[in-house]
């Protein structure tokens, strides 16, 4: 009976019964113990990590609310797909604005793209109510507040947005007078294509997309240099030696001089067609001298348009 006891006490005090649970295998003969973890207490005081929709989503809701107002998300499909229509208008913008100026300046009041034109100024006036309607985001913070987004887009966008979306064309519909020139303020949102370009850095490793943004930009240099290649042959033909311009020279040799008067001489097809001809040879060789610059402003362009090239 005592030595029952003793048993009963050195086991009960024995350290053995201090490791954890699964210390020890039966049937093992290794003299190594495998440890076996146990499993995690999940407890009520242990935060619980819940994926939002937003990140599971490749589509985010489009609209959201705030004090029970509606308001676009930024990264919603609603709002992807008028960033396309506004960028594809400002392109257009880009590219038409410059030659409307130059090639159609005569008659810019009654143009063939007047109606489109107005179409594209509307689209801006709208971008800025939208934009004053549309959530950002800092640091991966969701910003929803009405003020803050006012506060921001005052800051950064409004001014140029305003500047592009002046409704010289509406003018044009009422008779109004407006300067040529001013139709270059449209140009002006083309600062809006900085973030195209860095939403599109993330697509650097695909090199088809960056040859054909490196294209269309070469293509779009060569337009605008164009149209400034065109302006200077003008210029040169208010002059007294306006025989020895380039527009003059190609006039004659296509047998439909300019007079003295300015009138007669290329048709707009053809002046537009020589102007880019010799941009892009200039940008891309030295030009093979069948339309060169012979007066001092002509050779003066085409000596920077060549360093543009080379660079």
């Amino acid at each position: 009976m005592k030595l029952q006891c003793i048993a009963f006490l050195w086991i009960k005090n024995s350290p053995l019964l201090d490791l954890p649970v699964g210390h020890f295998t039966m049937g093992s003969t290794s003299d190594k113990a495998i440890d076996v973890p146990e499993p995690e207490d999940k407890s009520e005081d242990q935060p619980v990590v819940s994926r939002s929709k937003a990140s599971v989503d490749p589509w985010p809701p489009s609209l959201l609310f705030h004090n029970g107002c509606p308001l676009l998300n930024h990264g919603g499909i609603a709002r992807t797909l008028w960033d396309i229509i506004v960028n594809v208008a400002t392109l257009y913008i880009a590219i038409i604005v410059p030659y409307e100026i130059t090639f159609m300046r005569a008659n810019l009041a009654n143009r063939p793209t007047l109606g489109l034109d107005t179409i594209m100024e509307i689209f801006f006036v709208l971008d800025i109510l939208v934009n004053f309607r549309t959530s950002y985001e800092v640091e991966e913070v969701l910003v929803t507040d009405s003020r803050s987004i006012c506060v921001r887009y005052v800051k950064f966008w409004l001014l140029i947005d305003i500047i592009a979306a002046t409704p010289l064309d509406l003018l044009h519909i009422f008779n109004i007078h407006v300067i040529d020139m001013m139709h270059l303020m449209k140009t002006v949102r083309l600062v809006r294509l900085v973030r195209l370009i860095k939403k599109l850095e993330k697509y650097s490793a695909n090199s088809t997309l960056v040859l054909s943004i490196l294209m269309f930009s070469f293509t779009l240099i060569a337009h605008w240099a164009a149209c400034v290649w065109y302006e200077i042959g003008l210029f040169d033909l208010g002059t007294s030696h306006w025989h020895a311009g380039w527009l003059a020279q190609m006039a004659e040799r296509l047998e439909r001089p300019y007079m003295a008067n300015r009138t007669g001489g290329l048709s707009e097809a053809d002046a537009y067609t020589g102007a880019l001809y010799f941009t892009v040879s200039s940008m891309t060789t030295v030009g093979f001298g069948n339309i060169s610059p012979n007066t001092k402003p002509e050779k003066w362009f085409a000596t920077c348009l060549m360093l543009s090239g080379a660079l």
